[in-house]
């Protein structure tokens, strides 16, 4: 199956996906006191889960809310809990118009850095209410890379943090220790969609992988994101973004401009944009876990959904991957001399000149330049057009040379005049843009790509919206990315029907 640039296997009722491609500063207040009475309170697991060892020996253990009592989450309240059809309620109301798509799902996300929770803020952005997991004490590892304000680091002003983690809700939770496991599977109990990037064989451990949930809760979607996916010799190798790009094969072809990749074909692999990989499989993993819920609505079973985010990186360069798997033939960094794209340098910056082929792009380039650049007239040149009129091309032998010219008659000239008179003639020219001119432009600005958002530490922040609009997923404000266990009150005592005063014991133990 195909969306757009996903890849979505389905094999024995599973989706295997591919793209076709420290502390804070806020936690839960709780009160300290009475904590010996509350010592002597145990939890249980929830029904149906196996008992549990401590792994770390910890010595407390909490008590769960009786089944009467435990708050139910708003996709459990919903009778299909989910993506409801035709926008319509199990009564048959029409459900309010304004109503974002994934408003009665809750996600669990358990993930760190940028892949996983770019999925997760995709989620969110689409109306789940996703509860984002973090280690106690040190969070997300994104609150540690930064950009920071002045550079001075503070988990809660990491610039790619506070971007990755929009309309979430942040818990401090260690699932390593019995008592955070436990509460790990209580959540899971009431989820939708158990979101996370943990090595397979630690999920195995932990009872996380997809038969131990899908045993227990028939309708959970759980989307395991890794380095290499969960199957083959490779699934439980570590690898950080750098090593995933790397290990796809794109790098080779990555070079800056074409001239770079005409004057340096053997050049070793370089670094693409940042985070690229990382992006390509959350963006794959959230529109697999969609596509998981969809088909949960005809199914009533939930699905494991298994992104591999090497194979997302390689398939973003398809033709070079089908070429070599097709005839054996390896793309190199040569040019595509026949049709003559090209970032060329002219009075005040570069200008992008696109494929250039066929004899009325061939005829229009010709105008654009006046009627009578020196190749204009040569046999060669005219021979092509004439006896091949859709592929009509000057000849490799030439290409440097009508390169060259087309080099010189853009010095001349500004990006302006360049583009509006190849717009004006058809031709796919526009200026290279740096990122002050992009994000400063009157096309940003009309279709809301930056928005503010509010932060409790850092004040007014920009965000950047989705690359896309719809009628209601663009229309609301976005909430700010959570401190650092913000939300633990909320999400273990409404929520789980913890009392308070047993989070200080689980916070001494190690287990939030």
């Amino acid at each position: 199956m195909r969306i757009g640039q996903l890849a979505a296997q389905v094999v024995d009722g599973e989706i295997v996906a591919g793209l076709d491609q420290v502390h804070g500063h806020r936690t839960a207040h709780v009160a300290e006191s009475d904590e010996a009475d509350a010592h002597r309170r145990v939890l249980r697991s929830p029904p149906g889960w196996p008992a549990i060892a401590g792994r770390r020996g910890v010595a407390a253990r909490i008590l769960a809310a009786p089944a009467g009592r435990r708050c139910r989450c708003p996709a459990q309240r919903v009778g299909l809990r989910g993506l409801q059809p035709a926008s319509a309620t199990p009564s048959g109301r029409i459900r309010d118009v304004t109503a974002r798509p994934l408003d009665d799902v809750l996600v669990v996300e358990w993930c760190s850095l940028v892949c996983g929770p770019f999925c997760g803020k995709w989620l969110a952005e689409a109306g789940a209410d996703v509860i984002k997991i973090e280690a106690p004490g040190a969070g997300d590892e994104a609150r540690r890379r930064g950009p920071f304000p002045n550079d001075e680091p503070d988990p809660e002003r990491s610039g790619l943090y506070l971007l990755l983690n929009t309309n979430k809700r942040s818990v401090t939770l260690d699932p390593e220790t019995a008592d955070g496991l436990a509460i790990l599977r209580d959540l899971i109990a009431r989820a939708d969609v158990f979101l996370h990037d943990r090595p397979p064989t630690l999920a195995d451990e932990l009872g996380l992988d997809y038969e131990t949930l899908a045993a227990q809760h028939e309708r959970l979607v759980v989307t395991a994101i890794s380095p290499y996916g969960s199957t083959g010799p490779r699934r439980d190798e570590h690898a950080y973004p750098l090593n995933v790009v790397h290990a796809s094969g794109t790098t080779y072809h990555q070079l800056a401009g074409q001239i770079a990749l005409r004057d340096f074909p053997d050049a070793g692999p370089v670094k693409p944009g940042s985070f690229i990989a990382e992006c390509d499989a959350g963006l794959n993993a959230a529109t697999a876990t969609l596509a998981a819920l969809l088909a949960r609505m005809s199914t009533g079973r939930g699905q494991r959904v298994d992104v591999s985010r090497q194979w997302a990186m390689m398939s973003t360069q398809r033709p070079e991957v089908h070429r070599y798997a097709s005839d054996g033939t390896i793309v190199t960094r040569e040019l595509d001399t026949e049709w003559f794209p090209g970032v060329y340098q002219c009075k005040d910056g570069w200008i992008v000149i696109g494929a250039v082929w066929g004899a009325r792009n061939w005829g229009a380039l010709v105008e654009m330049m006046g009627g009578d650049p020196w190749f204009a007239s040569e046999p060669w040149f005219t021979e092509a057009l004439w006896n091949l009129p859709q592929l009509g091309i000057p000849k490799p032998d030439h290409a440097d040379e009508v390169r060259d010219t087309i080099a010189e008659w853009c010095m001349e000239r500004t990006r302006e005049e360049i583009q509006q008179i190849g717009q004006a003639h058809g031709l796919t020219i526009t200026g290279h843009a740096t990122m002050e001119e992009v994000l400063g432009s009157e096309q940003m600005r009309v279709r809301g790509f930056l928005r503010e958002v509010e932060h409790p530490e850092t004040g007014p922040l920009t965000d950047t919206a989705f690359p896309f609009r719809t009628s209601t997923i663009d229309s609301r404000r976005p909430g700010p990315a959570p401190l650092l266990g913000e939300h633990n009150r909320e999400v273990y005592c409404d929520l789980l029907g913890l009392e308070p005063e047993q989070l200080p014991i689980l916070r001494h133990a190690g287990a939030i």
